[in-house]
């Protein structure tokens, strides 16, 4: 529910019940069953208290709409029903305002390391990881996560007063606490921002993470969610559920080797960034003119310029306060851009249009960039064909050999053979022509049985030893060759079988169109879609573990018929994701086998 939306309702009642039931019905839309600090509710509430606080006095009529207040001071103050049902009591303001949180951060800062901050920001933002480059865009803009992943946009400054280096600043919409989501684009609030790296730079890795299917994920659950009614505050809840940790993860593991913690804080997050910016902007581009602390104010939004400023507005810089935790003592430099590598030249040629539309085809199949790049493929593929049939040929020449040594190998242990068996012949006909000397002498005795297989099977077995002395030939391993496109020569010929033609947007394919393609971003795309399905599953149908599954290979190649090296392939690229979800839930390796004979496709399917 909205402010507007909320004022709407609630303003024309007379009636404390009803008034009690609207209210009931925004604290559920803002609050849920989540148990959130008084400062937090308060903060959720402020915007419904403006307007709430606008309603003229002479509109609040104790009984009806309003109650009557007493102040510290023994004062008297007639109120709306709102603050009553929804606002804190006198206790746990007392709590708040005796808190001394930004008094001993502003008493105890910490030294960043300037140098080591500027560079690990840098990396984080050349890198093709979602959550490391959305930690990225964090360090070098001070905004919030959920400004970064959805809410925010930016463009390039254009007139900058004389004193500040062009080229560093931006204008940038959709601050968080402003929430003015409902409102055009035209009339949310701009305004100015200093950034820690070239503009330019920034503005091409955040194109570039809008563009990955994290991020696209993350804009089309807020569009859906929208529609639906979805209040913004929920929506952001669910975006800091989702990817909240992973970013986090990224904050400790890349900056904890330097950075100290706030004052009083276990561990560093994205507000610790936040504050680092702040420091390190105000001394890198605030002018001995102006006051530091406007300065920082106006950098993360807490003091915005508008048509005509007052004093007033003053009182949000105690809120810039809260971010004063850090200080450094060097200077703070205008870091230059990564160097990119030279892009190569291209020339024209002239091909066949058939040619030209076979090479259009292949450029969606293999997902590639530009036509260029798929001549390039096609002419590494070929040379790899040329490379292998080579081998293929040699090692032909070997098993040849290698057959040809074994047959010879083979006859003579056959001429062995035929030898030992003859010499048996003979011995058996000796033994059997032998006569007594002397008729009166007894009997010779016969050989035994088993003393003549004794015999002929150490001879069989000499000439065995005989034949195999000789080295016995290794059999020599034929490479399996898996080539993506058949090629029948070593010239560039047009493909005769044209591949069905697809459309390289594969977010906007239906089920059917990618359960019966094979190409590359239909397979990530069918993952993509099966793995929301099962987090979708495991966060809004299954009611307990019992019912929720583990999000490993075996179930994503279950949902999507995937070859397990492609799924393997997949997951790691997406693991830490994957690993959110499980460990969101507790779901262990072994989780699945709880399931017994149901598959998760017999629960889940994906769309």
């Amino acid at each position: 529910m909205t402010p507007q939306e909320y004022i709407n309702r609630i303003k024309p009642l007379r009636n404390p019940e009803e008034i009690q039931q609207v209210c009931q019905e925004l604290a559920d839309s803002l609050f849920g069953n989540r148990e959130y600090a008084d400062k937090t509710r308060a903060n959720k509430l402020t915007p419904y208290n403006k307007l709430i606080n606008q309603i003229p006095n002479e509109e609040l009529i104790e009984g009806e709409n309003a109650y009557i207040y007493t102040k510290e001071d023994g004062t008297l103050w007639k109120r709306h029903l709102h603050h009553k049902f929804l606002g804190l009591s006198k206790e746990q303001w007392k709590e708040i305002n005796a808190k001394t949180i930004v008094l001993d951060r502003l008493e105890n800062r910490r030294k960043v390391d300037v140098r080591q901050y500027l560079e690990i920001t840098l990396k984080l933002l050349q890198s093709n990881d979602p959550h490391e480059l959305a930690v990225g865009l964090i360090a070098a803009s001070g905004r919030r996560p959920v400004e970064i992943l959805v809410r925010g946009s930016f463009t390039i400054t254009k007139e900058l007063p004389e004193y500040l280096k062009h080229s560093y600043f931006v204008n940038f919409k959709g601050q968080a606490k402003k929430r003015d989501y409902d409102m055009p684009e035209e009339e949310r609030a701009e305004y100015r921002i200093g950034l820690l790296v070239p503009a330019q730079f920034f503005l091409e890795s955040f194109a570039r993470f809008r563009k990955m299917p994290e991020a696209r994920e993350l804009l089309s659950f807020v569009k859906t969610e929208t529609k639906k009614g979805t209040s913004p505050e929920e929506i952001n809840d669910a975006i800091e559920s989702r990817r909240g940790n992973s970013l986090r993860r990224i904050v400790r593991r890349d900056f904890g080797s330097f950075l100290p913690t706030r004052f009083n804080e276990k561990e560093l997050d994205n507000k610790t960034l936040r504050a680092v910016y702040v420091r390190l902007i105000t001394e890198r581009d605030c002018p001995k003119s102006i006051d530091g602390l406007l300065w920082a104010s106006r950098a993360v939004g807490h003091f915005v310029d508008n048509e005509k400023p007052s004093d007033s507005q003053l009182r949000h810089l105690t809120t810039t306060l809260g971010y004063s935790d850090y200080y450094c003592d060097t200077t703070v430099p205008f870091v230059e851009a990564p160097a990119t590598p030279e892009k190569q030249k291209t020339k024209s040629m002239t091909i066949y249009t058939a040619d030209y539309e076979d090479i259009k085809q292949l450029q969606d199949k293999w997902d590639l960039i530009s036509h260029a790049e798929t001549v390039r493929y096609l002419l590494s593929r070929i040379s790899q064909v040329e490379s292998l049939e080579r081998q293929l040929v040699e090692k032909d020449t070997e098993i040849q050999n290698l057959i040809t040594q074994n047959n010879q190998l083979r006859e003579e242990l056959t001429l062995l053979i035929e030898d030992v068996e003859t010499q048996i012949q003979v011995i058996k006909q000796e033994e059997l022509q032998l006569e007594p000397e002397v008729e009166s002498q007894p009997e010779p005795q016969q050989p035994q049985e088993q003393d003549l297989e004794a015999m002929i099977q150490r001879l069989v077995a000499d000439a065995l030893n005989k034949a195999l002395s000789k080295p016995e030939p290794q059999p020599v391993p034929v490479p399996v060759v898996e080539v993506q496109q058949p090629v029948k020569s070593t010239a560039f010929k047009p493909i005769a079988a044209k591949p069905e033609r697809q459309e390289r947007d594969w977010t906007l394919a239906t089920a059917e169109e990618l359960k019966a393609s094979k190409a590359k971003g239909a397979v990530d795309e069918k993952l993509f879609r099966a793995f929301q399905a099962v987090c979708d599953y495991n966060s809004n149908v299954a009611t307990n573990n019992d019912e929720r599954w583990f999000i490993g290979n075996v179930t994503l190649r279950d949902l999507t018929g995937c070859n397990g090296l492609v799924v393997k392939d997949w997951m790691e690229r997406h693991q830490i994701s994957i690993d959110d979800h499980n460990q969101k839930y507790g779901l262990g390796q072994y989780h699945n086998k709880r399931h017994k004979n149901t598959n998760v496709s017999d629960v889940i399917s994906w769309q």
